[in-house]
């Protein structure tokens, strides 16, 4: 099975102020989500087995990324980005790999919508989970 990439365009005025991708509906046993974990970054296999152990549901989304355009900051288009995200998901546990090489409050705002911190790998990625 090919795993099949979401994408959502935030529009304002005729412009892309932001966007998400992500994986819905993801079997949590199967080897893509421990490749693109794993491998992909670089988070070790203990933490990827407590993960997988914080999932109850058979099944999880991966939220692979979401951005807003540098000038459209501060406007909240990341909450509706996510809270679009949040409705399409329905009610599945999410697997965040968030970058905080960046501002910390990045991290900071994950956690402001339950996300939950299970690991960081050695080039500053954080393994999060939001569990319903």
């Amino acid at each position: 099975m090919i795993e099949q990439i979401y994408e959502y365009h935030l529009m304002k005025n005729n412009e892309i102020v932001g966007y998400y991708d992500c994986y819905f509906d993801l079997k949590k046993e199967s080897n893509f989500i421990k490749e693109y974990i794993v491998n992909e970054f670089d988070i070790n296999e203990d933490s990827f087995n407590k993960l997988i152990q914080m999932i109850e549901s058979e099944n999880v989304s991966i939220l692979n990324q979401i951005e807003v355009d540098s000038d459209h900051r501060g406007n909240g288009y990341g909450k509706e980005l996510l809270n679009h995200f949040f409705i399409k998901n329905n009610t599945t546990p999410i697997i965040l790999i968030a970058d905080s090489n960046g501002p910390n409050f990045l991290i900071e705002w994950y956690e402001s919508f339950d996300f939950e911190i299970i690991d960081m790998n050695p080039n500053g990625h954080h393994l999060m989970l939001w569990n319903p």
